[in-house]
């Protein structure tokens, strides 16, 4: 260090990064895999997170009432269509986060 200290904070940076797999389950014409889907609704549930955090690209809305660290629901909405849905969740800042699981709502196109 180039300066005198009484107290430092060092650690090698990294971008904590989830990806789920694929959805499954059966339906009335088979398997969803190969068609296309979009989550509705994508429910993230997290325990003692701070910072501002991505959900397929898209940052996350904290509830107005939010105290940090926060524990409780975050909900991105309308994550568009794909063949191979899957969340991934990315924190960039230097601030904790856990997932403790996650929820939501699918749509599988008929066609």
């Amino acid at each position: 260090l180039a300066a005198t200290a009484t107290a430092v904070e060092m650690g090698i940076g990294y971008t904590p990064f989830l990806e789920t797999l694929r959805p499954e389950f059966a339906t009335g014409q088979g398997s969803i895999q190969g068609r296309k889907q979009r989550f509705n609704e994508v429910v993230v549930r997290v325990y003692c997170t701070r910072g501002a955090f991505l959900i397929n690209t898209q940052p996350v809305r904290y509830p107005s009432d939010a105290t940090f660290p926060y524990t409780g629901d975050v909900i991105v909405s309308k994550l568009g269509w794909d063949r191979v849905q899957r969340i991934t969740i990315q924190q960039n800042d230097p601030y904790p986060i856990t997932v403790l699981s996650i929820g939501g709502a699918l749509s599988v196109d008929d066609g």
